[in-house]
């Protein structure tokens, strides 16, 4: 944790990130999130790599029900950042928005408030044509 907060001291993302997500505890990573103004990570040009991207959407789907409000203001984002022709994680990319859709589903299906329904509806649109683009 102290490694996290150092990187975050330093405002060097890409590595908080990258460190909570390595932990594989998504209260970490959820912190970072918390801590972290998602317009300075993805304004103008994205901070982060393609593999965080992908690694904090896959991490960031799980529990949608949880701190949903924070994860969806991450997931529309990282989800847009996300460069689908990327050689390093082309591959990845479909099964991770797949089970992506599969939470959103899920999410939605627990009738959350409107604006959280409405932006996991969004979101599960664009996934949908993008996994419409990577099957052909």
């Amino acid at each position: 944790m102290a490694h996290i907060q150092q990187a975050l001291a330093k405002r060097t993302f890409d590595e908080a990130f990258q460190l909570a997500l390595s932990a594989e505890n998504l209260n970490m990573v959820i912190f970072v999130c918390e801590r972290v103004d998602a317009n300075k990570v993805f304004g103008e040009k994205c901070l982060l790599s393609q593999s965080v991207l992908l690694a904090l959407i896959q991490q960031l789907s799980m529990e949608m029900h949880k701190n949903s409000q924070i994860k969806l203001s991450y997931l529309r984002p990282a989800f847009l950042a996300l460069s689908p022709d990327g050689a390093s994680t082309k591959q990845f990319i479909p099964k991770v928005l797949t089970d992506l859709l599969k939470q959103l589903t899920l999410f939605m299906q627990t009738n959350p408030p409107l604006k959280e329904m409405n932006d996991a509806r969004i979101l599960k649109m664009a996934v949908e044509s993008m996994l419409s683009f990577t099957d052909e």
